[in-house]
């Protein structure tokens, strides 16, 4: 077993030596190498092998392996390379200010965490904000026991938390607590974190409100799955609760794959590329749009939208996680369908859509929505090859100029936030 999942990812390398050096490699996309690899692990085991849980030994002595070691540190260095040449000084971007302040003698008091994603951090750009706006705050290590004692402290709570799902259960559980019992303002909010990095919650969430999204089956129960993959067509597109940049997505291509998801799914469960959790007693199928050629994702921070499309990569059906990514005008019908997706949502500092459309039905389907993304760029939109943003102005979508951290943006609405409340509602904590 080790020899082949070793030979699996030295092909997987060579596979890269071979591309074309025309293709446009991006820094997002060596950084999911190791990802593709450990799926690629977790997919020959689940299809190989029904005694699942006897051979994750052996992906473990795998993942400990001198060369897993070598190949890591191999991508951890052409990383570097791609990160000192694609990615923006944090300094590039306009500065964003909050003309809030003056109306009020006070200033709210944030409690900012540290996110530790290397080039991905969101805190470095939170805290240039709270710095030219000279907003008192602290950093607050949200993993202490003493968090809850800390947090009393600040009016708001900045906490750009991972995509993993232990991290996702300990944040729903804290951001509730600060928000709904100690009436704190959060980044991201209770009503937020509910749904990111959970696909299952978000298409309830947008089923619910009638948005249209990529037609999808999600069942609980073994014998209404077994009765749908006997009666659908193929392929399918087959995917797992919790999972970014592509991963945990799979094309199932006839009924003798389906059915040995569902059986896995509803057995012992199905192992993921999260090596503590499963895929277990649901399944997650999903419309392929064969005529689909790209995907499109569109922010949203208040009146301001971004976005940008992303191709698949070559012989792969995906288009997240790929790192090939185009810069154009973005269509006003999906800035619309975006704009009402917030407004129904009632988020308040950033939501992003990924939406593909359909070249026979000519309409964008929503595929996922995500609270938090990967941002290694201050032009999150670029039209005629200028950087810069929609403004919504009375549903009138103009072009304006400028390179923005989202982060930055985010912020100022979150800030805006609280003093509107403090307007409405008299003082929360006074922090002169």
């Amino acid at each position: 077993m080790l020899c082949i999942l070793t030979e699996l990812c030295k092909n997987f390398i060579e596979q890269k030596k071979n591309e074309s050096p025309h293709r446009r490699i991006t820094e997002k996309h060596m950084t999911n190498n190791i990802e593709k690899l450990k799926h690629l692990a977790f997919d020959f085991l689940n299809k190989k092998n029904k005694q699942s849980m006897r051979f994750s030994y052996f992906y473990q002595i795998f993942i400990y392996s001198k060369f897993w070691q070598r190949l890591r540190e191999h991508l951890k260095f052409k990383k570097k390379k791609i990160n000192e040449t694609n990615t923006d000084s944090i300094n590039n971007a306009n500065e964003v200010f909050n003309n809030c302040y003056g109306k009020t003698q006070y200033k709210p008091r944030v409690g900012l965490v540290k996110d530790h994603l290397g080039h991905h951090a969101y805190w470095p750009k939170y805290e240039r904000y709270l710095k030219k706006n000279d907003l008192p705050y602290e950093f607050l290590d949200i993993d202490l026991s003493n968090w809850l004692q800390k947090a009393n402290l600040y009016d708001i709570i900045v906490w750009h938390t991972s995509s993993d799902p232990a991290t996702q259960a300990i944040a729903k559980s804290k951001i509730y607590i600060l928000e709904k019992v100690l009436n704190k303002i959060c980044i991201p909010s209770y009503n937020e974190i509910w749904f990111y990095e959970d696909k299952i919650n978000q298409y309830y969430l947008l089923k619910a409100h009638n948005f249209p999204i990529v037609n999808s089956f999600i069942s609980n129960s073994k014998e209404e799955a077994l009765k749908f993959i006997s009666d659908t067509k193929y392929p399918l597109v087959s995917k797992i609760r919790t999972g970014s940049g592509a991963q945990g997505v799979e094309l199932v291509k006839n009924f003798r794959e389906a059915k040995k998801i569902v059986d896995n799914s509803f057995g012992r469960g199905r192992l993921t590329y999260w090596t503590y959790e499963r895929q277990k007693d649901y399944v997650y199928f999903q419309d392929f749009i064969e005529d689909s050629k790209y995907d499109l994702r569109v922010i949203v921070i208040g009146n301001k939208y971004f976005g940008y499309y992303r191709l698949p990569s070559q012989h792969d059906f995906r288009a997240s996680g790929s790192g090939i990514v185009v810069k154009e005008k973005i269509p006003h019908e999906a800035l619309r369908l975006v704009r009402d997706i917030k407004l129904k949502l009632g988020t308040k500092s950033m939501i992003a859509v990924d939406m593909m459309k359909s070249e026979s039905s000519n309409e964008f389907k929503i595929i996922e929505i995500s609270t938090f993304i990967g941002i290694i760029t201050c032009e999150q939109l670029k039209a005629d090859g200028k950087p810069g943003y929609y403004l919504n102005e009375n549903d009138n979508f103009k072009f304006m100029e400028g390179k923005f951290w989202i982060q930055e943006l985010a912020l100022n609405e979150i800030v805006n936030s609280w003093y509107d409340e403090k307007r409405k509602f008299g003082t929360r904590h006074q922090s002169p």
